[in-house]
């Protein structure tokens, strides 16, 4: 089958313009002074599209299949085809299709039938407010995401003036849930928290010592629900000191944990509840525990801490970013030989990871790579905590001789 440039593959690579945002771009900066426009534009018009032609000796050994597919090419709406007249000693004079052009934006967008989410596009630009402009940009640079949020376009806008309109000191008073716009509630908030997030940033009103901080209400100024943080400490005698308890964060770093030996972070509430008993240890259940939080405990900046989290690539992403801050943390329950051991246990992991983690030990490290490589399965494989052998789960901390 010959390899000549189809009607298809030329429609195909304008889809593909459209389709990577510079029909839209160049929309923008027909329509607005954007300092991205100044050097080049996304597209030039005329716009001349890429043709694979038939070669002289295809010419004279498929005339007819050459033929066609000069007709088809000449039969295409919306463009504009240059022809070159071709010589040959048996055959004559042949005018053949050389070069393909696209007139201006409206044969291109006619053809794509993409006039309308063109035009909305343009006009969702053009209802933002002044103060709002440099919004321009976040839609320059994702043009499909600013056109499926049409629908919610003047909310965004009307939230974001009033985020602009409030003062500091008013904002760290308020939680989301106060704001009064119509439309507007928390659901909402956070099912647009990535756009908001980014129109925001956008305008600087991303706090400046926010960096360290999760939530979209403490990086922008709100007044945040307190973090809190669930623990419980076994004794000397491997008793219960002090039965689970739940504290606001700044009150358990003032907390007097003497004679502490060891401190151990799961993430598993269950695992957090039915822990083994570890004489003179403090148990923390870390979902959305702040680790970096230990280091204000005077009486536990030496004490050995262990994370223990899944065996599949997000627990090792984790255990990486913990570790990044408190280099002396060690997993647990997070090694080859426990894998293998619950074999029966595997489940796949839905979306691994492949980030380059470089705070894992070598051990840690060559199990993250087998995981990624499917050694062990041809699926990623995830060991779930919960799913650990109880027995093993008591075995593997006794091994650790804390006091001994």
């Amino acid at each position: 089958m010959n390899q000549w440039t189809q009607p298809a593959d030329l429609k195909a690579q304008v889809q593909k313009w459209w389709d990577q945002g510079k029909v839209m771009r160049w929309g923008l900066c027909q329509t607005f002074q954007l300092p991205q426009c100044e050097d080049k534009l996304p597209l030039q018009f005329p716009a001349k599209l890429r043709l694979k032609k038939p070669s002289a000796k295809a010419l004279e050994m498929q005339f007819n299949q050459v033929k066609a597919w000069a007709e088809a090419l000449r039969a295409m709406p919306y463009v504009q085809i240059k022809e070159k007249t071709l010589h040959h000693r048996l055959l004559g004079k042949n005018q053949l299709p050389n070069e393909v052009w696209l007139k201006d934006i409206q044969d291109l967008l006619h053809w794509l039938g993409k006039t309308q989410q063109y035009q909305q596009l343009i006009q969702l630009a053009k209802q933002l407010p002044p103060e709002l402009a440099p919004v321009l940009y976040w839609i320059w640079q994702k043009p499909h995401q600013a056109l499926s949020l049409k629908s919610e376009w003047s909310k965004l806008i009307s939230l974001t003036l009033w985020r602009l309109k409030t003062s500091e000191q008013l904002l760290k008073q308020t939680y989301l849930r106060q704001i009064s716009i119509a439309g507007i509630h928390t659901k909402w908030i956070e099912q647009h928290q990535t756009v908001l997030t980014a129109w925001w940033s956008q305008l600087g009103l991303k706090q400046t010592s926010s960096e360290n901080k999760k939530t979209f209400a403490q990086q922008f100024g709100f007044k945040a629900k307190p973090d809190r943080v669930r623990f419980k400490v076994f004794d000397s005698e491997g008793q219960l000191k002090l039965l689970e308890q739940t504290l606001v964060l700044s009150d358990f770093t003032q907390q007097a944990f003497n004679n502490i030996k060891a401190v151990f972070i799961t993430e598993n509430e269950i695992n957090f509840l039915a822990f083994p008993a570890v004489a003179n240890s403090l148990i923390i259940f870390g979902s959305g525990f702040q680790v970096g939080q230990l280091k204000k405990i005077n009486v536990l900046k030496n004490t050995p801490i262990y994370y223990w989290g899944d065996i599949d690539t997000h627990g090792f992403s984790i255990l990486n970013q913990i570790r990044q801050h408190h280099p002396q943390i060690v997993s647990l329950l997070m090694d080859s030989k426990t894998l293998i051991h619950h074999q029966a246990y595997w489940v796949e992991e839905p979306k691994p990871t492949k980030a380059q983690l470089d705070h894992l030990t070598a051990a840690e490290q060559n199990l993250y790579q087998a995981l990624i490589q499917q050694q062990y399965a041809p699926y990623a494989i995830r060991l779930e905590q919960e799913r650990i052998e109880y027995d093993w789960v008591q075995q593997q901390i006794q091994n650790l001789k804390i006091n001994r």
